[in-house]
């Protein structure tokens, strides 16, 4: 199984989001969501304008319709009795009974045998095509029976005056959509959003990592165009000296934290809940379904989307929370640091259970966007970070409460 990380989000694309929406453009994959704002080459609508097989009417088929209603036998009619029996009948001493009833009888073969042709007619309609000349323009010559010259006076000509072919003339095409020059970088827009927030941060950065994030931003974006306007703003830096620690020798910061009481400040993936709340009360975070073979739940979350500053990690920095995990027995943390997106696991989870997880940035173990900056670099904002319930065609529920972005010594774990 090929799973590739989106390029923009850093989520995982496995093979089958790639038959869902995803992308794949230059050896780099998007995931549904970003493949909206890649763009991609377009083709011109193309192909036959459809046309539909009961427009194909011929003149021949009203011919033969036409023709088999005219060349039916007359009904004979009543009124041509032979005079014999009129002679004879009067000879009959019942002749007036006789009289009445050959009238009744005749009258009676003479509606008979109309209503016969009416079914008749009838029936031979049915056997028409649907699109065919409306049973109008046949009904007449079924009431009143035409004389045998009659079809031949039917010609090609007017048929094909009475009920005139609809158009099958192919619409005109769509005007053509420029197609996407190959020379453009898929990465170009991306990069400039990343390239403007390092430039909104950059104040807040300690020279010397300040030059680190861009030395790696031009390795990663530099065949972009904003990838040259860095390498050249990276030759007017100063190098800078690293910092010192962020805190004394026995103590430890918090950078940030939230416990989903008042709402929780950070999350942009998940549901506050009091479903299987750490500790039996209060509330927790819980995952949402994650459309994926193998990240099948996820939690995000992102420490400036109340517009507080970012959380700049330190030489020690760490994080912990409480987590529970049902239907597996595998994390996955995929974070958003300076310009990388950074890759750590956590297996052998006790399913169903709460327990800790803790661990340092300088744990991870990849970086999607970088692989020759495999972890994150001190002093460098964390904007966000995403945990996935890890289970193979299997789904899983994430809870996790009290989290902390700590820096400096590990405090031992709440009891």
């Amino acid at each position: 199984m090929n799973i590739q990380y989106c390029d923009s989000c850093g989520l995982r694309v496995s093979e089958s989001d790639f038959q869902n929406g995803a992308l794949q453009i230059e050896n780099k994959a998007y995931c549904q969501k970003c493949a909206v704002a890649v763009p991609r080459p377009t083709k011109p609508p193309s192909g036959p304008a459809a046309t539909r097989p009961s427009d194909k009417i011929t003149s021949n088929t009203r011919l033969q319709a036409v023709s088999r209603a005219a060349a039916r036998p007359a009904p004979v009619p009543a009124r041509h009795a032979p005079p014999a029996a009129s002679a004879k009948a009067e000879q009959n001493l019942l002749g007036p009974v006789l009289i009445v009833g050959a009238i009744g009888v005749l009258l009676g073969v003479f509606l008979f045998g109309g209503s016969s042709r009416r079914t008749e007619g009838s029936a031979d309609s049915n056997k028409k095509p649907p699109a065919a000349a409306p049973a109008r323009d046949t009904a007449p010559a079924q009431k009143t029976p035409a004389p045998a010259a009659a079809p031949v006076a039917v010609t090609a000509g007017p048929a094909k005056a009475a009920v005139p072919t609809p158009s099958t003339a192919a619409p005109a095409p769509a005007a053509a959509v420029p197609a996407v020059s190959s020379n453009v970088d898929p990465r170009e827009d991306y990069a400039r959003r990343k390239w403007a927030e390092f430039k909104a941060s950059e104040k807040k950065l300690v020279p010397y990592y300040a030059r680190k994030e861009v030395e790696a931003f031009v390795a990663s974006y530099g065949s972009t165009a904003v990838g040259k306007e860095a390498a050249v703003y990276l030759q007017t830096m100063p190098k800078g000296e690293p910092p010192a620690a962020n805190a004394a020798a026995g103590e430890h910061q918090v950078l940030w934290s939230d416990n989903f009481e008042s709402g929780g400040n950070g999350i942009t993936k998940g549901s506050r809940t009091t479903e299987n709340a750490y500790g039996g009360a209060g509330y927790c975070l819980k995952s949402e379904k994650q459309d994926s073979t193998f990240f099948t739940s996820v939690i995000s979350l992102n420490p400036r989307k109340n517009g507080t500053d970012a959380v700049n990690i330190g030489e020690n920095t760490w994080i912990r929370f409480a987590c529970r995990i049902d239907g597996g027995s595998m994390i996955c943390f995929h974070s958003a640091i300076g310009t990388g997106l950074f890759e750590k696991y956590v297996g052998n989870l006790t399913p169903g259970k709460w327990q800790w997880v803790t661990f340092k940035m300088s744990e991870y173990t990849a970086n999607i966007r970088d692989k020759n900056q495999p972890r994150p670099l001190p002093n460098t904002p964390f904007t966000g970070t995403a945990i996935f319930g890890c289970q193979h065609n299997g789904a899983t529920t994430v809870y996790i409460d009290d989290i902390t972005f700590g820096d400096g010594p590990i405090p031992p774990e709440p009891k």
